[in-house]
């Protein structure tokens, strides 16, 4: 099945002994996804609009 592989250093060291990152590295992987979710465009369910009625309840409902 085909990844995608994101992330500082060496790919071929990850989950070893030698694995390693460097500070530079770190830093300019933790602000791309930051920097998406920040610019990501607006999903069109958080704009689905509300049904209000008029004094909060339904026409027929029993109140107590």
């Amino acid at each position: 099945m085909p990844t995608l592989q994101y992330g500082p250093g060496d790919v071929r060291l990850a989950h070893s002994p030698r694995e390693s990152v460097d500070l530079g590295g770190f830093v300019v992987v933790t602000r791309v996804p930051c920097v998406l979710a920040v610019r990501r465009p607006p999903d069109p369910l958080d704009r689905a609009e509300t049904v209000r009625i008029p004094g909060g309840v339904p026409p027929g409902a029993r109140t107590a």
